[in-house]
């Protein structure tokens, strides 16, 4: 999704395609669990589609600029402005789990809990089903993006910070392969993929001890879509 260009683009192969679409405001992220495409953005807005050419917009229940939006595997999960934190099923009808407080960034769901990355200065939170928020108060106070797989949380920032764990509580350092910001991450079939500054988007496949880093695709100015 690239909300200054107004794209939403596919990776295919080593690299990406797309069309412009016409959506009269800015969406931020997107995300998909195989049957619809879920966009999220400004004001609360949410659209989905079956087709990624015909948008059908949702009712969110906020107004508040809605920033990352992921599906788990069960439901989707998105997050935003002023600590909202929503989920749904199938991207149509969507629940409030939490607001009020930071700006939430990025959200990932390990062990039956949410992870949350709140404002760029601020603390990792865990929140559960029932909205009850935790600080981790982990040392790393900037994070710009988090994932998860079935047995980690992998969480990436400036200066090259790459850091995983199988628990929430204790993070292990790994070698961000440069001194840039890391901006953003996913796992993609067993794969992570790593946007990073000051070349725009680097893909880059990691091995299974997230050691061995192959870079696979780059692109110009374009986020990679978190699913």
């Amino acid at each position: 999704l690239s909300s200054a260009r107004n794209s939403v683009l596919r990776l295919s192969g080593n690299s990406f395609v797309g069309s412009t679409i016409s959506l009269g405001d800015k969406y931020y992220a997107i995300a998909s669990n195989g049957n619809t495409f879920v966009l999220c953005g400004e004001e609360g807005k949410i659209l989905t589609s079956i087709d990624g050419t015909s948008w059908t917009s949702r009712n969110s229940g906020t107004s508040e600029r809605l920033n990352r939006i992921k599906f788990n595997g069960d439901e989707f999960v998105c997050v935003g402005q002023n600590g909202v934190l929503l989920r749904s099923v199938d991207g149509v009808s969507w629940n409030t789990v939490h607001s009020g407080g930071p700006d939430y960034l990025d959200v990932a769901t390990f062990d039956d809990a949410y992870y949350i990355v709140s404002s760029y200065e601020g603390p990792i939170l865990r929140c559960d089903r029932n909205g009850n928020l935790e600080d981790l108060k982990l040392l790393f106070r900037t994070v710009y993006g988090i994932a998860a797989s079935e047995n980690r949380l992998v969480i990436c920032g400036p200066n090259g910070l790459l850091a995983h764990s199988s628990d929430g509580e204790r993070w292990f350092n790994l070698d961000g392969r440069n001194g840039g910001g890391l901006f953003g991450y996913t796992f993609v079939d067993g794969k992570g993929v790593l946007a990073w500054h000051p070349n725009p988007i680097r893909g880059l496949e990691f091995s299974k001890d997230l050691q061995v880093w192959h870079q696979s695709t780059s692109s110009e100015e374009y986020s990679i879509p978190f699913s």
